[in-house]
């Protein structure tokens, strides 16, 4: 395959391929009403129709609400008016009972009449009318429902059309130096570890909800959501009143000193600090390239990138500029601050290991590239990422990744309104590539990534791998029903962790535990020094929480590309049974599906 390469990407996307991209989207839309064979101009005229019958129902809505509050005020104004009129009769029958609350004669009788018009206002008027707009109401909605279900059937044969792989098939054509794998396959995983010592780790604080491979210019990567568990320190305050009586003196008007004795209140307060778990999720790339194999490297997000604009932000510029300066004259220290001053201070590599090989990797044209992707808020998205080297590895984690909604799948875009498909569909592509593309492009500005190649050949049988690598897998298992491995008495999150497998037929057996924990309420006195002079226990509660796990076994099998919906369980059931399985956890993603084994 001949490459094309990209020296100035932050150009290039918005010179070339936004608008390349999207014409592909456009393209690929257009081909997916093609083959599903749809009138579009029938299921135009029905959502507008069912949009027309969504608006009356909010307007009928709202009028009713109206009525309602009306009538529910006027049911005040019953109940209040009435009360005045028994009040009244209470004082005119038992006077002395009365005497303390005299009423006059008017209120009595203007509360009855208020009272009598409000129930004949409600009865007469206001409830027909409430329930004249319930009962069109329902019919509108019925017929509403129904019209939606009717879209639905008449947009089946587009929405059965997407893939998983729908949106990787338009990035793959707008960037042909992109290749992005069916699943994150063993062949793809042991690659990476193989040839380029990755080391992904599996901790049991740690799932893989999504994850997604390929390659880059012939090397591979990765891209993969985590949810972490970690501990995080809470207070937990507890308080209790206290009182004492004490002497205390005092002098009256008359200039002599007196004593009295008075009550003092205190209110006193203790804490505790226990651990408790905290949940995160965060989205990173893994890229594999041989050239500079002994750097290392890291840099993190920084302010610098904006400065330069102003007198402050050249101050600080030229104050980091000489710090690097000073670093590089001290003899003791390894680092030596390039010729571009500003890019040194802007990228920030600083903890580099290797100074022949980093200026290797960001020669003249890289440095450049790489402040313009910094400096970049109109095209890209400025300095938001975070560049790890660590040897053959790069690992790359950005704001705008973490916003990116990695999976791509085929449910986001199923609709029965046509519109609203291609609204979503066209804002998914076009979001997901911009973000893709300024994922990459610190790569990118690197020509020597762009030069330096690991062909298929070289790889033969083993990317061919159809084992999932244990990434994908726990990816397919976390879009499970979740509660399904909870523990009994689970109260926070579940980290869901893939464990031993086997093969049994076709398909393969895994072990998973889910790991939480179940939360106990603690009770706590801390002794704590009043204003009394005496020590008191307060009481702090607090919670403790205590690990649970649970094992579960998952069946995990190959599907057809085309098995992306639930609805298609029943033709599974078969094999489902034969494995001892529930076919109501069955599910799907990309060319693989999985199932619980029945316990």
């Amino acid at each position: 395959m001949e490459y094309e390469e990209i020296p100035y990407p932050v150009k290039a996307y918005g010179e070339k391929y936004r608008a390349l991209h999207r014409k592909h989207t456009e393209e690929a839309f257009e081909e997916l009403l093609r083959k599903a064979g749809i009138d579009t101009s029938v299921i135009a005229e029905l959502n507008r129709a069912i949009r027309k019958l969504q608006h009356k129902l909010e307007v009928l809505g709202a009028s009713l609400g109206r009525l309602r509050f009306f009538r529910g005020f006027l049911i005040l104004v019953a109940i209040a008016g009435f009360g005045c009129g028994v009040w009244f009769l209470v004082q005119l029958v038992f006077p002395d009972f009365a005497k303390d609350m005299p009423l006059p004669v008017a209120w009595g009788a203007g509360g009855a009449a208020a009272g009598t018009i409000a129930v004949l206002l409600t009865v007469k008027w206001l409830s027909p009318r409430i329930r004249r707009g319930n009962e069109l109401f329902t019919k509108m909605d019925e017929l509403c429902s129904a019209r939606i279900r009717e879209a639905w059937q008449l947009m089946a044969p587009l929405n059965r059309l997407f893939r998983w792989d729908t949106i990787a098939g338009i990035v793959m054509k707008t960037l042909p130096i992109v290749t992005v794998d069916k699943f994150f396959s063993a062949g793809r995983m042991e690659q990476l570890c193989r040839q380029f010592f990755w080391s992904p780790r599996s901790r049991e604080n740690e799932s893989v909800l999504c994850c997604q491979s390929g390659a880059l210019d012939g090397n591979p990567w990765v891209m993969a959501e985590v949810l972490r568990q970690e501990w995080e320190t809470v207070t937990y305050t507890g308080h209790l009143e206290i009182s004492w009586r004490e002497e205390v003196t005092y002098t009256d008007s008359n200039g002599k000193t007196r004593s009295r004795i008075e009550t003092r209140y205190q209110t006193l307060t203790a804490s505790v600090e226990e651990p408790a778990p905290v949940y995160g999720r965060r989205k990173f790339m893994v890229y594999g390239n041989e050239a500079a194999p002994d750097l290392c490297f890291s840099r993190e997000p920084n302010s610098l990138s904006d400065a330069g604009q102003g007198f402050f932000g050249r101050f600080r510029m030229r104050s980091a500029i000489r710090a690097l300066e000073a670093r590089s004259r001290d003899l003791d220290d390894p680092f030596v601050i390039m010729d571009n001053r500003v890019f040194d201070a802007c990228f920030n590599a600083t903890d580099r290991n290797n100074e022949q090989q980093f200026r290797l990797l960001f020669t003249p044209l890289a440095q450049q590239e790489m402040l313009v992707l910094l400096r970049d808020r109109k095209s890209g998205f400025g300095d938001d990422f975070s560049f790890v080297k660590d040897h053959m590895i790069n690992i790359l984690f950005s704001d705008h990744l973490d916003e990116t909604d990695l999976s791509a799948a085929p449910d986001r875009f199923r609709n029965y309104d046509l519109d609203a498909l291609k609204e979503s569909f066209f804002s998914y592509s076009e979001n997901f590539f911009r973000s893709f593309y300024f994922t990459i492009a610190p790569l990118l500005c690197i020509p020597l990534y762009q030069q330096h190649r690991n062909f298929r050949d070289i790889y033969a049988g083993v990317l061919d791998s159809e084992s999932g690598s244990f990434y994908e897998y726990e990816s397919l298992i976390n879009a499970m029903d979740r509660e399904e491995f909870a523990p009994e008495d689970a109260a926070t999150q579940l980290i869901l962790k893939l464990g031993s497998g086997k093969a049994e037929g076709d398909a393969e057996n895994w072990q998973v535990t889910a790991h939480a924990f179940a939360c106990e309420e603690r009770l706590t006195y801390v002794r704590t020094r009043g204003g009394d002079g005496k020590w008191h226990d307060v009481p702090v509660h607090w919670k403790k929480y205590l690990p649970r796990s649970r094992t579960s076994e998952v069946i995990v099998a190959h599907a057809p590309e085309d098995e992306t919906e639930l609805s298609t369980a029943e033709k599974y059931r078969k094999l489902v049974e034969n494995f001892h399985g529930r076919v109501g956890t069955l599910r799907f993603r990309r060319s693989l599906m999985a199932f619980l084994r029945e316990r």
